[in-house]
């Protein structure tokens, strides 16, 4: 019997197994109250400044401020559904059951980050809707729905590189350590990125700093470049479409390459 890639019913127990995640209810919350409360200093706001023509100014501030925590809170997530999805079935010993089913290793892995992936992007998406909702209902916001679905694509983009690379780390460290090293890797690909950005290529004194940076960069989804991308377009940057267009094809080059290295991790472990 041929084995599908994905596994339907795995991505759903998915979904359904890490959205009762406390840490993901915990910022789930604490966005909405953040989105809340971002409303309410803008209408605030509105009301000091609106004869001074200021108001549409403070809105879409606000729309900014907002969308970036968003963004920021939704890399949290990301990280903590990634190193959950797998690690949990690792640890409770579930792993053997599901391996007795007719399914690949292959295809639970893909099934795993595919879900995991869905789940994050959906956190970005309803919680960024109402964030932007609110502000609307506030008026004199110039939303431009175009922007906003261009920085969804580049979000889906960066919450994938982050689940693949979050998966890979959880097939052997522990989950704290899964989750310090898928945040170090966030960070460091964002440093990675503005260094090589401003400081061009060099060889010279070349350090442990170098060769991390350059690997990460060059050797890895670049999450830090796309959430740098994701930052341009929720503030109204102009973008440098080349630029744009060769990092998206490194990712999604290098991601495959990171989904065929956790398949070889993942099929040479013994449960």
């Amino acid at each position: 019997m041929q084995l599908q890639l994905m596994n339907k019913n795995l991505i759903l127990n998915t979904i359904q197994k890490e959205y009762r995640n406390k840490g993901i209810i915990t910022l789930f919350i604490f966005t909405i109250m953040f989105i809340l409360a971002g409303y309410g200093l803008a209408l605030a706001a509105k009301e000091f400044v609106i004869e001074s023509n200021l108001d549409s100014f403070i809105s879409n501030t606000s729309q900014g401020i907002i969308l970036n925590f968003v963004a920021f809170a939704t890399n949290i997530v990301t990280i903590i559904i990634s190193i959950s999805s797998v690690k949990s079935d690792l640890q409770s010993g579930l792993i053997n059951q599901l391996l007795t089913l007719p399914l690949s290793r292959f295809s639970y892995l893909i099934s795993r980050i595919f879900g995991s992936w869905l789940l994050s992007l959906s956190f970005y998406i309803v919680s960024s809707v109402f964030g932007i909702l609110l502000l609307l209902m506030s008026g004199n916001v110039n939303f431009d729905f175009l922007s906003y679905l261009l920085s969804i694509v580049f979000m889906a983009l960066q919450i994938l590189g982050m689940t693949v690379m979050g998966t890979v780390f959880s097939l052997y460290i522990n989950k704290i350590g899964s989750f310090l090293f898928t945040m170090f890797f966030f960070v460091f690909s964002k440093v990675a990125y503005h260094s090589i950005t401003y400081e061009g290529l060099s060889f010279d004194n070349f350090g442990i700093f170098k060769f991390l940076k350059y690997f990460v960069h060059f050797l890895t989804p670049r999450v830090g470049e796309l959430a740098h991308v994701s930052t341009m377009v929720i503030d109204g940057s102009e973008l440098p479409l080349k630029e744009i267009s060769f990092t998206t094809i490194h990712f999604l080059c290098l991601t495959v390459v990171w989904i065929f290295i956790s398949k070889l991790i993942f099929e040479k472990r013994e449960f």
